[in-house]
């Protein structure tokens, strides 16, 4: 995350909470709740992207979830299910978007500091996001008209 890649998303929803456990009954084979466990799931909306065939940018969607409550594991797992979805379409140009080399490193220590900071608030940045967006779009338009 610092340095190898261009995913800097902004938290959209960040959840935790008790999940029930569902299991075929022995007998009737009915699903039964045999209990529950605990999950903290995160879905990122990561800045627009183009492409080379002139589409019209938009927000992309990265999603993680993990048990136990682990708000920096969802989050991370998030970031890198968007940087993969990149690496898979058009090719890695960055180690996280690079399959291998993230199931190499996805379980240490740096794994766990930086994204500490996508907790905290990023309106101002996000709403600017929206504006290039909404702006890119119109000028988009405008040429194709």
């Amino acid at each position: 995350m610092r340095g190898y890649g261009d995913v800097h998303p902004t938290v959209a929803e960040l959840r935790v909470g008790y999940l029930p456990v569902m299991l075929p009954h022995p007998i009737t084979g009915e699903l039964t709740e045999a209990g529950e466990v605990l999950m903290t799931e995160c879905e990122v909306v990561a800045t627009y992207q183009g492409d080379d065939n002139k589409a019209a940018p938009t927000f992309t969607l990265g999603y993680g979830a993990c048990f136990g409550h682990n708000e920096v594991k969802a989050i991370s797992m998030a970031i890198l299910d968007r940087a993969l979805q990149k690496g898979m379409k058009d090719g890695p140009e960055n180690p996280s978007e690079d399959p291998e080399f993230v199931l190499l490193h996805v379980d240490g220590i740096d794994s766990m500091g930086f994204a500490s900071h996508y907790k905290m608030p990023h309106y101002v940045t996000f709403q600017s996001d929206m504006d290039r967006l909404r702006t890119t779009q119109q000028k988009q338009e405008a040429n194709h008209e």
